[in-house]
């Protein structure tokens, strides 16, 4: 029984090690592809100079980007990506 109980907090000692590397990972990568999205719209549209033009294309964006991966590129949250990336 006491080897049996041993195996078991092993295991789940394994287990949630794997599911915080697992968190870091995804949480690095996530900030990671915010950046590029910001740094990218950030280029395209505002250096240069076209703060019209991204009035306009941000929400365009925003829009397809939600229809196709989710609530997280919604218009507002782009604006914030663009402002971490600058």
């Amino acid at each position: 029984m006491e080897i049996e109980k041993q195996l078991l907090n092993d295991l789940v000692r394994i287990i949630e090690q794997g599911k915080e590397q697992l968190t870091t990972q995804v949480n690095s990568t996530i900030t990671v592809v915010y950046w590029h999205i910001g740094k990218r719209v950030n280029k395209h549209v505002l250096e240069n100079k076209r703060a019209e033009y991204g009035k306009q294309v941000v929400p365009r964006v925003s829009s397809q980007l939600v229809s196709k991966f989710g609530r997280s590129f919604k218009e507002r949250n782009i604006w914030k990506v663009i402002q971490f990336a600058v």
